[in-house]
């Protein structure tokens, strides 16, 4: 098995003096991500962290922190042009973004999608905060043919029923492979985020740019995520929409090492996942009914299966640690 990496660069400021952090950061930033002007605001000094990772046409930061606040005004976009597409995903915490008027505020989960040629100011408000951001450059072709620079943020809230699957898959996708970023898979991960990202800006990435059995395999998922919650969804009704055999969809799947009906759970899991944490107040029969299972007691032996406890356990779980 091929266990290279893609090139990752690492920086922290946990070893920097106190009084040198914000300029090491902003110089960090300047060089590996884009330019900006950085502000303090906890108690402890500026504490955060960043992983980057170059999936080729596009690239990936972790990044984790305490309180503080990053800003691109538009002065520092004349000194540090930089021409990109910028999904910020949210993990853990809790931030708030502006730009262009609007004011959002991001729980985990969340998703903002933003051009660099507007000046922006994203913030994080909590200790812990950690977002994965994805860096598209319109300068060097990576979303030529694929994304339009939208002219305002776009917000996907995760808790928004038609799309809650697609930012789930997303948010897990990349949560995956910044945990284990094989070379071998960025191409194909790579792929799978843009396409996701078209999800959810509602727009379909070029299949052009793909193998026809990818293109075939990325509209099948499309399919399933968009009635993710029908308990009649199956491969049959995936097969009919694509206008081929089942037999064909399988083998499109058996090249993504998986079957329809694998992915169908797994996403409907995921999804039954964030439920649990963000509505508290839903009865696990909600849950299950809201995330396309047939029957409660089909949900609960499922998702046991799957993670090894009950979801009332799950939940009592995620109570804890938050």
């Amino acid at each position: 098995m091929d266990t290279a990496f893609v090139p990752v660069s690492h920086a922290s400021t946990e070893a920097v003096p106190p009084d040198q952090r914000i300029e090491y950061w902003e110089a960090h930033n300047a060089a590996e991500l884009v330019g900006l002007r950085c502000s303090d605001y906890s108690p402890d000094g500026l504490f955060v962290g960043e992983r980057n990772f170059d999936l080729g046409v596009l690239r990936l930061s972790d990044i984790r922190g305490a309180e503080h606040v990053i800003e691109r005004p538009r002065q520092m976009i004349k000194t540090h042009p930089k021409d990109a597409l910028f999904a910020s995903v949210l993990l853990d915490g809790a931030a708030f973004f502006y730009q262009s008027g609007a004011c959002i505020t991001l729980k985990p989960g969340d998703v903002v999608v933003y051009p660099t040629v507007s000046p922006y100011l994203f913030g994080f408000s909590q200790p812990g905060t950690r977002q994965i951001l994805v860096d598209i450059s319109f300068d060097e072709g990576g979303a030529a043919g694929l994304f339009k620079r939208p002219a305002e943020p776009l917000k996907i809230d995760a808790q928004r029923s038609r799309l809650s699957g697609v930012s789930q898959s997303l948010r897990t996708t990349l949560a995956g492979f910044v945990q284990q970023p094989l070379a071998g898979q960025a191409q194909q991960v790579a792929q799978r985020i843009q396409f996701l990202l078209g999800q959810l800006m509602g727009v379909s990435p070029c299949d052009a740019q793909v193998d026809s059995s990818a293109a075939r395999f990325h509209k099948a998922e499309a399919f399933i995520l968009q009635n993710l919650c029908d308990p009649q969804l199956d491969a049959a009704a995936v097969a009919a929409h694509l206008h081929m055999s089942v037999r064909t969809l399988n083998r499109v799947f058996l090249a993504h090492d998986t079957t329809v009906a694998q992915l169908i759970w797994s996403l409907r899991l995921q999804l039954a996942c964030t439920q649990l944490q963000a509505n508290p107040a839903a009865g696990i029969g909600q849950v299950a009914l809201g995330c396309g299972f047939s029957t409660q007691a089909h949900f609960a032996s499922s998702f046991k299966s799957a993670f090894g406890m009950t979801p009332s356990e799950y939940r009592r779980q995620f109570s804890v640690e938050s």
